[in-house]
């Protein structure tokens, strides 16, 4: 669901692979909770998709994407974007 956006948007190609692989990056960490921090472990990683995002659409790009997950996962994002483009935590 959260990726019909995008999929109604065929030239976004690269937003909807990059949407995908943060979310299996989100879905790939079995904590939950508080202690939940799944982009952190594959730190290089999500910069590189928050970069790419950037790059395809800006800052209003990845704010959507990051508003797409769980409060503390967004707070993962959030912090860990912190830099790319006009990004900061």
């Amino acid at each position: 669901k959260r990726l019909d956006e995008l999929n109604a948007l065929p030239h976004l190609g690269a937003a909807r692979t990059a949407m995908r692989d943060l979310f299996e990056i989100a879905a790939s960490d079995p904590d939950t909770g508080f202690e939940r921090n799944p982009f952190s472990k594959q730190e290089q990683r999500t910069r590189e998709l928050g970069a790419l995002l950037h790059a395809l659409g800006g800052f209003n790009l990845m704010s959507w994407a990051c508003n797409q997950f769980e409060p503390n996962d967004r707070s993962n994002l959030d912090r860990l974007w912190d830099g790319v483009g006009r990004w900061r935590w």
